[in-house]
């Protein structure tokens, strides 16, 4: 197809045309395109959302490689922090705590190592498929295939959690509620860096992972008798009844593992990210979670820690700004695809393709 044409071959681009014109829908909600017709693409509108998603993806994405680009050129300290840590890895069960083995030494060093290359990893996989996103938006006209990238889903999602919890600690401060952030103190900045950039990877694994994609997969091999299951555990098969279930709960566990420690102040505002965290693993894919999850822990820490509490302050107020502006959109112009559970399946169909090709989906 040459890049001057504006006939698109629906089926090409976009699985979901079929579904909203069949709703009475002009336009696709999921990629722009006219659905009365033949299948044109949507005029390209620059609106305010748009130029505000992209810009929370790009300032995240640059916050998140500063730091752990800085994290990496400072890992002999980092090595020597390990020392004097006592590092083991946990489960939560609720509210009961299962430490399921310690590291130290070299094993330890080897684990921070894999923990950025992961986390850069997804970052890097995060901008490749936004670029390709990108470049498709400007060849159909359609902002939404930019605008449902894991990188800018994810860190707008961000920027909403982000605005949410300080409302949220505001609201509870003025009546006396202020979570327990005692333990901290028992940390240097570095040994949190190693606490932080591990809870980014290994709570994804342990709260979306495990409650979400694993019980998704029993369910596939089950239900569905489908040999692509296990697909299931990098995410990105996109919503379905049976995924919101898990969901919900997910964010319930997550929720209350930060009981020890936070106390329960903390524990709605960590429901209502594990809500969020939740969405985006099963929507876009495991490593759209896990980046937004290092985003959320890692990148304001090390900022203001390294370049200053004002930097971090402009920062907050430029991604909660953003924040705010996506959630009245949302209030405006709700996703109906996502908010409509009635609508949904109960459970994906057969699972079709790579997880690569899964990940980007989206667009």
């Amino acid at each position: 197809m040459k890049d001057d044409e504006t006939t698109i071959d629906t089926a090409e681009f976009c699985p979901e045309c079929a579904h909203w014109r069949a709703e009475g829908d002009r336009f696709c909600p999921h990629c722009g395109r006219a659905l009365n017709g033949p299948a044109t693409a949507a005029p390209h509108h620059n609106s305010l959302l748009h130029s505000a998603a992209v810009a929370c993806a790009l300032i995240v994405a640059a916050g998140l490689l500063f730091s752990l680009v800085y994290l990496v050129f400072d890992l002999g300290t980092l090595f020597a922090a390990a020392e004097t840590i006592s590092f083991h890895f946990s489960l939560y069960v609720g509210t009961y705590l299962c430490r399921l083995s310690g590291l130290s030494g070299t094993a330890l060093d080897c684990y921070i190592v894999l923990l950025l290359i992961i986390e850069l990893l997804c970052l890097f996989v995060a901008v490749r498929l936004f670029i390709k996103g990108f470049r498709r938006g400007e060849k159909t006209r359609s902002e939404d295939a930019t605008e449902r990238t894991g990188l800018t889903a994810g860190c707008t999602i961000l920027a909403v959690s982000l605005l949410l919890s300080y409302i949220y600690f505001i609201i509870a401060a003025m009546y006396g509620y202020i979570p327990d952030t005692s333990w901290t103190d028992a940390y240097t900045n570095e040994q949190m860096y190693i606490l932080l950039a591990n809870a980014g990877t290994w709570e994804e694994l342990t709260d979306r992972v495990l409650y979400i994609g694993v019980p998704m997969m029993i369910v596939a091999f089950v239900y569905r008798r489908d040999k692509k299951g296990w697909q299931y555990l990098f995410g990105g098969f996109g919503m379905s009844r049976t995924a919101v279930i898990f969901i919900l709960f997910s964010s319930v566990m997550f929720g209350l593992a930060h009981l020890n420690g936070w106390g329960w102040t903390k524990v709605p505002d960590a429901m209502i990210a594990g809500l969020l965290f939740g969405y985006v693993y099963v929507q876009y894919g495991l490593y759209a979670s896990i980046l937004m999850h290092t985003a959320n822990d890692v990148m304001l820490t090390v900022i203001q820690n390294t370049i200053g509490s004002g930097t971090a302050a402009l920062l907050i107020l430029a991604v909660c700004t953003l924040g705010l502006l996506t959630l009245i959109y949302w209030v405006l112009k709700p996703r109906k695809d996502v908010l409509n559970i009635q609508q949904m399946p109960w459970f994906p169909a057969k699972l079709e393709g790579s997880v690569g090709a899964r990940w980007s989906r989206e667009q």
